[in-house]
């Protein structure tokens, strides 16, 4: 059956299929594979040549791979899609198998994970992988249900269900529509201020010779950049967030000084920073000497110029993506805690792998640029996700209406 008219209801991003994450697969293991390649006589760097092959291959795979589910009105049929190079193979479902949009909050130990599906008595059909923001989690079924006519079922972690009639959530949907339209990224401030920061590092590896110390050491400050902007997040998201800050500055702060300190032993001072003593002095000294490292970065290596324009670039997309439209009325205080780990799980791992990478080459210019140019896909991904507060403030007023 051709897709000709056909709506699609979700698609690769929604499913799990994200071009960022194949991307730093592919990364990770080109890196991983041709640092390997060089040291094939070493028997341990053979395992991890295949490890960096099979990663490559795996993350070209899923980023050639295309998932979607559409609707075709013609027919009345959901079409549940999976293509690789052209080739598809397309499962169907009448809609008539199916009665609701269901949209199912389930516990977990940090926040709600929210599921996403089509349901009937007799017929499945999953829309996404679990999310972990109820705002994007809403966007979607308002979407599935303004798509396929279906009325929308809400269960919350308590279990209260909440049906809301399709045709009032059309209306939401168009509306939403209107209000998220972003403008062409020239005109974004968010995404110009992110483009000239990110571009200091890359011209001072092309032109000024930064090294990798350096370079991996300033991508470090702007975690703690993010860490203070996300305490902002979480003070204004409500007395939840206020309570959970001192958990976040235990936890990532943490988790960014042992950060440092991996990195400060790599390519910085070989003095560990881990001293004897009680648990309060480890407290103390762990500080100190991140502290030390924030220190050299702005004026041992004199970057104090890329680390402000960076907390310039997130400070903008704070004002515009949070302050401005009022996203902190409706943000979630453990969904806003959450943001950071994800972030820094992710990136980070290219920046270590792609740092080591590029120190054990005799030239590590071009790695550092390709290491910088991946960073900049990653914040423009994260920069241009659209907030979804407004549709989550009326869609909120609309399911008490319902009640």
């Amino acid at each position: 059956m051709s897709a000709r008219g056909a709506i699609v209801i979700a698609n690769d991003r929604q499913l799990g299929g994200s071009i960022v994450s194949c991307a730093v697969w592919m990364a990770c293991g080109g890196i991983l594979a041709g640092v390997s390649f060089f040291l094939i006589d070493f028997h341990p760097a053979r395992v991890l040549l295949a490890i960096g092959l099979l990663m490559f291959l795996g993350g070209a795979y899923f980023a050639l791979r295309r998932r979607s589910i559409r609707y075709q009105p013609l027919t009345r049929m959901v079409e549940t899609v999976m293509a690789f190079l052209g080739r598809e193979r397309v499962a169907y479902t009448p809609l008539g198998s199916l009665e609701r949009v269901s949209l199912e909050a389930r516990r977990s130990p940090w926040a709600p994970i929210y599921h996403l599906a089509l349901r009937g008595a007799n017929a499945n059909v999953a829309l996404a992988e679990p999310f972990y923001g109820r705002a994007e989690a809403v966007a979607a079924a308002v979407r599935a249900a303004s798509v396929t006519g279906l009325p929308l079922d809400e269960r919350n972690e308590r279990g209260i269900v909440t049906r809301l009639d399709a045709v009032a959530l059309i209306s939401l949907a168009e509306e939403h529509a209107k209000a998220v339209t972003p403008p062409p990224w020239w005109r974004d401030p968010s995404v110009l201020a992110l483009l000239i920061a990110n571009l200091l590092p890359l011209v001072g590896v092309l032109f000024w010779g930064w090294r990798v110390g350096p370079l991996l050491l300033l991508f470090w400050t702007e975690t703690l950049i993010i860490g203070a902007y996300t305490l902002l997040r979480m003070w204004l998201a409500g007395i939840l967030g206020m309570a959970l800050s001192g958990v976040f500055i235990v936890s990532y702060g943490g988790l960014v000084l042992i950060y440092g300190t991996i990195l400060n032993a790599w390519f910085g001072k070989p003095t560990p920073p881990w001293r004897r003593g009680d648990s309060f002095d480890v407290v103390v000294d762990a500080v100190r000497d991140g502290a030390s490292l924030v220190h050299d970065v702005l004026y041992r290596y004199g970057l104090a110029w890329a680390v402000l324009a960076l907390a310039v670039s997130h400070g903008i997309y704070f004002l515009t993506s949070f302050l401005v439209p009022q996203s902190y009325k409706t943000a979630n205080a453990l969904d806003v805690m959450a943001e950071p780990y994800k972030r820094f799980f992710a990136i980070h791992l290219v920046i270590i792998i792609g740092g080591i990478g590029a120190a054990m080459l005799v030239q590590p210019a071009f790695a550092l640029a390709v290491l910088v140019v991946l960073k900049i896909a990653f914040d423009l991904g994260a920069h241009l996700s659209r907030d979804r507060a407004r549709l989550l403030r009326d869609y909120r007023a609309l399911a008490q209406v319902a009640r």
